[in-house]
């Protein structure tokens, strides 16, 4: 019998299982698939397993509701940060995060009502590196509309496509486009973005082998990042998504501002 907590971030929703202080003797994958279906499990996107580290704080192992794993997300590494701190794992409000992809670092404020995450440093030299390269595919991307796209790696690359209405734009289309270029496929998550004002942007997720979500914590902070960079966007910035707001400070490092709810809490025997 396995305990679990529910949690959410803006439409996006985990299950935390905590094995501080056990192990798993199942498969990661084949656990998260079970406990994220909907109809015979707990229900989630995606399910995150708590760990002991030896470089960090914590370690966080994430698998989307297929059990495939994730290198990186905020929304799920913010529920974590809420877990632990308020469940007395952890009694200083700073500490880190070690992911597949790299060691984040956290900040509780005021008592946990606002949780600070650390995302790192975007890479925004991924463009030089594929637009040299472009292909047929590409340009014909490009000649259905008139589309700003830019690259950026934030733990996950991301392709970040900006529009003056992103409820027109033909996505499927450019989806259909995106299948064929051999540098994005199933390797890069897309958000559609459209700036509101210097302080505002509203987003569409897409998310590589799942499709649209209500929300995205690494999509909202490079879509931030791009429109601070390329945009003249302010450096506090609110991404809404379809799920709800992030909150993104771009300075030299891209940090979110925000908190996880609770949603329910549990034990499931397997």
């Amino acid at each position: 019998m396995f305990s679990f907590y529910k949690m959410q971030v803006a439409g996006s929703d985990f299950i935390i299982v905590d094995f501080l202080e056990r192990r798993l003797e199942y498969s990661f994958k084949l656990f998260s698939k079970y406990l994220c279906d909907r109809h015979f499990g707990v229900g989630g996107d995606g399910t995150i397993f708590l760990e002991k580290s030896e470089i960090a704080d914590f370690k966080i192992k994430i698998f989307d509701k297929f059990g495939e794993e994730i290198e990186f997300c905020v929304n799920g590494i913010l529920c974590i940060a809420k877990y632990v701190y308020e469940n007395k794992a952890i009694n200083k409000t700073q500490f880190d995060i070690e992911t597949k992809s790299e060691i984040v670092k956290i900040e509780v404020q005021d008592s946990l009502s606002e949780i600070e995450v650390d995302v790192g440093i975007p890479k925004f030299d991924l463009e030089d590196r594929y637009n040299s390269e472009v292909d047929n595919a590409y340009c014909d991307m490009l000649a259905i509309e008139n589309l700003d796209i830019h690259m950026i790696s934030l733990g996950e690359m991301y392709l970040v496509i900006f529009s003056d209405n992103i409820f027109r734009i033909n996505i499927e289309q450019i989806l259909k486009k995106l299948e064929d270029y051999k540098y994005f496929g199933d390797n890069c998550n897309i958000v559609f973005a459209q700036i509101v004002d210097e302080e505002n942007i509203k987003v569409r997720n897409w998310k590589r082998n799942i499709g649209e979500v209500l929300s995205s914590g690494t999509g909202a902070c490079a879509a931030a990042a791009v429109a601070n960079k390329y945009k003249s966007i302010s450096g506090t910035v609110n991404v809404n998504s379809l799920g709800g707001i992030h909150k993104i400070l771009c300075e030299k490092s891209i940090k979110l501002k925000g908190n996880a709810e609770n949603v329910f809490w549990g034990k499931i025997v397997i």
